[in-house]
């Protein structure tokens, strides 16, 4: 029931993923740190996942499906 107003948020924002580990899980309620750059002002809030596969989890360890596909070239 939150918004990016309510949050305060103007998309200038640096975002931490700090519970993104290993375990990760498709559809996965994320904690998510939002970090002004300018007053460093820290909002924390609550997101749901919109990673919905194990095979997206997977490109998004790896940082894209082009990178995944090359992991496994090398191998």
């Amino acid at each position: 029931g939150k918004t990016r107003e309510s949050l305060g948020l103007t998309g200038k924002e640096v975002f931490e993923l700090p519970d993104f580990t290993e375990s990760m899980k498709p559809q996965m309620r994320m904690r998510v740190i939002a970090t002004d750059p300018q007053s460093g002002k820290k909002t924390e809030f609550f997101a749901d996942s919109r990673i919905d596969t194990p095979v997206e989890v997977e490109y998004f360890r790896n940082g894209g499906v082009l990178q995944t596909v090359l992991r496994k070239l090398a191998k």
